[in-house]
C-alpha cells in the first residue's frame, strides 16, 4: 500500500493524480497484454488460414498482482505461421501504444497522421510502430484512394484476432480494477477525461 498519496482536497493535485492513474493503468495494461499468447497454430492448407487459440494472460496477471509483482517473460509472443506458411514462430512485442493503435484501426481504417493526432503522438513515433505492426502481419498498408502520396492502414485478419484478445483482456482488467468503483463513477470519469483532453 502506498503511503505517499496526493491530497485529493487540493485541486492543484489534479495533475499528479491524473499522471499517477495513467502510469498505474498503463503499467497494468502492459502486463496483461504481455501475457496474451496466441498458441496452437494449425495451418489449414485447403483454406490457407491459421486457427489460433488465445491462451492465458489475465489470470496470471491477477495472481502476480496479488502476490509477486509484475510479470516478466514471454512478452507478446504468439506462435503462428512463419513467412510462407512454414509453421515457424513469430514473436511480437506489443507496446501499450500498439494496443491503442490496433484498437483504433479496429474502429476504422486510418493514416499515420490521423493516428498520431488521435494519440497525441509525433508522426515519426506512430510511423515506427506501424512499421513494426506491419512487419508482424497485424496491419496492412494500401495506397489511399484520395491521395496517392498517402497510405491507408487497416487491420489484417490476424490483427483483428489480436484486437479481440486485447479487448477481452482489457474487459477482464477493468473488472478486476473496477470492483470498488460504481459504474456511474466510471461513466462520469470517462466524460470528465474526454472534456479535459479535448
Amino acid at each position: 500500500m502506498r503511503t505517499q498519496r496526493p491530497d485529493v482536497e487540493d485541486a492543484r493535485n489534479l495533475f499528479v493524480l491524473l499522471r499517477n492513474a495513467h502510469v498505474l493503468l498503463e503499467r497494468q495494461l502492459g502486463e496483461v497484454v504481455a501475457r496474451i499468447i496466441l498458441a496452437d497454430a494449425t495451418t489449414h492448407h485447403e483454406g490457407g488460414g491459421a486457427t489460433r487459440r488465445a491462451v492465458g494472460g489475465l489470470e496470471a496477471w491477477d495472481r502476480s498482482r496479488r502476490t509477486a509483482g509484475p510479470l516478466v517473460g514471454d512478452a507478446g509472443r504468439w506462435d503462428g505461421d512463419g513467412e510462407g506458411g512454414d509453421g515457424g514462430a513469430r514473436v511480437v512485442n506489443l507496446t501499450v501504444v500498439d494496443v491503442h493503435l490496433l484498437r483504433r484501426l479496429a474502429v476504422r481504417p486510418s493514416s499515420t497522421a490521423l493516428l498520431a493526432e488521435y494519440l497525441l503522438c509525433t508522426h515519426p513515433t506512430v510511423s515506427r510502430r506501424m512499421a513494426v505492426l506491419e512487419g508482424s502481419g497485424l496491419i496492412e498498408r494500401s495506397p489511399s484512394y484520395r491521395d496517392s502520396r498517402m497510405n491507408t492502414l487497416t487491420l489484417s485478419d490476424t490483427g483483428r484476432e489480436v484486437v479481440q484478445m486485447i479487448e477481452r483482456a482489457m474487459d477482464g482488467l477493468l473488472d478486476v480494477i473496477g470492483d470498488d468503483v460504481p459504474s456511474e463513477h466510471w461513466r462520469a470519469l470517462l466524460q470528465d477525461l474526454d472534456t479535459l483532453s479535448g
